[in-house]
């Protein structure tokens, strides 16, 4: 959770350097940089997060969710079956 909070400060922290920046790089007649660029940034960063990130927990060598909480859901299903579906 940490990380996801100092991510939104930073990223709020660094839009005006960037926009600042950009207006110093392509001057001021190409104002639409300061929109473009942030957004090419963000997309590139969503692009390196989503090739790094893991798909499931197996593909980290951790094991499955249920496993690890030992909280299978075909147990539950049976349960509810029994207890509201089968009642007469």
């Amino acid at each position: 959770m940490g990380i996801w909070n100092t991510s939104h400060n930073i990223g709020g922290g660094l839009i005006a350097p960037i926009a600042t920046l950009c207006l110093l790089i392509f001057g001021q007649n190409h104002f639409q940089s300061i929109f473009f660029v942030p957004a090419i940034i963000c997309t590139i960063v969503a692009l390196f997060c989503y090739v790094i990130g893991a798909d499931t927990p197996a593909s980290v060598g951790l094991p499955p969710v249920e496993e690890y909480r030992n909280d299978y859901p075909e147990v539950r299903l049976r349960l509810i079956q029994q207890l509201y579906l089968q009642k007469k």
